[in-house]
């Protein structure tokens, strides 16, 4: 196979666009003709009326690397475009040396440090015909001066508190109990990185659930040439909770999460969106082993998109494009649904019972429940009486990521989910969902805008007219 061709419809016959052909790697395909070639063409939509043959050149830079300044410790990415995206390979450099793995359009500098003050960053494009190579773009690294703050601690299970800061720190060297203090008084362990630069674990005895506790922070310092201290007796709290805070699949969402009484959360996230072959969402979780049967009322979600969900969800593990299934509330256009990724990177599939299953704030209440490799996912108005809206089997580990997720799906707004009386579902009655409504029925259009029918009576009790099906 040479490529695809692949672009927006016109809309219009006669109104031709000229797309390229690309390879498997979205780069344009250069063809070699010789003697007789025959080209063979299977289109899955639309239609065909000319070829154009132009002839290949070398890549052509349509926009340079820019020149940035950043502050040390911080990260920097330069990126290059090329006319028609005309370029098979790339290999950036710094100071005209190449870069190991620097390979891609974009090239980006996790951290710089403050010896790459001056640095001159290039790339060398590159196709089967020839290459082009870049101009240089100047970085410029200043010095931190500035002490890194702490911005909130949770705990991870119960014998685990993570502190979280606005800059990569590092671990004071020392006795930990000198470094650190928690209040009410709570035993300290051990201190160290945590999975992010920008966190320090430490190891702790056990907690009790719904307890604020507080911790007393001295020598931690961040990562810059000259190290910057913080603000000695900085302090931070938390309450002990039963579910961690995560932004699953992008820092970006930036959600929190909120333990009030016993099975109270509330969740917040800027954007964020289940679905698709990635996700990315607010997730307090927990991590259950084996079977387990939860329920949870959402009794308020901000709809900041129609397509704004919160509910109940289990991961493997909180990778974006990780196996998963969830029941979920929507807006009433959605109402209550059932979503589930298979297989990982796979495409999230979306099922409810015909017709739809309404949402009832403040009276939605979801149940998720895991029997061995089965996931099933129902809907309730009273939380008793359920009715399943779907179902997954996958490969499942014996312990999930199990708990609470809100998308917002709006990057510019701040969704927020109130979750009431989240645990254990119990004496629950499964029973099917007569709609008050008729559902949408049958139809034939592909459209995004469903056609379907309703049956509706014309007559006035009596009176002898014969129905009709509107179509709407």
């Amino acid at each position: 196979e040479l490529g695809t061709f692949n672009g927006d419809g016109t809309g219009g016959w006669g109104v031709n666009r000229l797309v390229p052909l690309r390879d498997g790697n979205g780069a344009t395909r250069i063809v070699e003709f010789g003697g007789t070639t025959t080209l063979r063409m299977n289109p899955s939509s639309g239609d065909l009326d000319y070829l154009l043959l132009v002839p290949a050149t070398a890549p052509r830079i349509a926009q340079q690397p820019q020149g940035a300044t950043v502050v040390e410790g911080r990260p920097v990415t330069f990126a290059v475009t090329t006319v028609d995206s005309d370029a098979s390979a790339w290999q950036w450099r710094s100071n005209g040396v190449p870069i190991v793995g620097a390979t891609g359009p974009t090239y980006t500098l996790a951290a710089a440090p403050l010896s790459a003050n001056g640095a001159r960053y290039s790339v060398v494009v590159s196709n089967a015909i020839g290459s082009s190579t870049s101009g240089d773009a100047m970085l410029g690294v200043t010095r931190d001066q500035v002490a890194p703050v702490v911005q909130r601690a949770f705990n991870n299970g119960l014998g685990t508190v993570v502190l979280e800061f606005d800059e990569p720190v590092r671990v004071p060297v020392g006795p930990v109990t000198t470094a650190f203090q928690i209040s009410p008084a709570l035993g300290i362990n051990s201190a160290a990185e945590g999975d992010a630069s920008h966190r320090i674990v430490l190891a702790v005895a056990p907690m009790t659930v719904g307890t604020r506790y507080t911790v007393t922070l001295t020598g931690v310092t961040d990562r810059a040439d000259n190290p910057n201290p913080i603000a000695a007796g900085s302090t931070v709290s938390f309450v002990a909770s039963e579910l961690s805070p995560s932004n699953l699949g992008q820092d970006s969402v930036a959600g929190t999460v909120t333990r009030g009484a016993t099975g109270e959360f509330d969740l917040t996230a800027k954007g964020g969106d289940i679905g698709g072959t990635t996700d990315g969402a607010a997730f307090a979780w927990q991590a259950i082993t084996g079977n387990f049967d939860l329920r949870v009322r959402v009794a308020d979600l901000t709809i900041t998109d129609p397509y704004a969900v919160a509910g109940l969800m289990a991961r493997v593990g909180q990778t974006g494009n990780g196996i998963f299934a969830g029941t979920f509330a929507s807006s009433t256009r959605p109402g209550v649904f059932f979503e589930s990724r298979g297989t990982v990177a796979a495409e999230a599939a979306v099922g409810t019972v015909r017709g739809g299953y309404p949402v009832n704030y403040p009276y939605t209440w979801l149940r998720l429940r895991r029997a061995g490799n089965e996931l099933a996912g129902f809907g309730s108005l009273d939380g008793q009486r359920w009715t399943q809206v779907g179902s997954v089997t996958a490969t499942l580990p014996a312990q999930l990521s199990v708990g609470l997720a809100l998308a917002g799906r709006d990057a510019a707004s701040v969704a927020m989910a109130r979750f009431r009386d989240y645990g254990n579902a119990t004496g629950a009655l499964i029973a099917p969902f007569v709609p008050v409504r008729e559902g949408l029925g049958v139809s034939s259009r592909r459209t995004r805008m469903v056609v379907s029918e309703i049956h509706y009576d014309t007559a006035v009790t009596g009176a002898g007219s014969a129905s009709e099906f509107i179509e709407l």
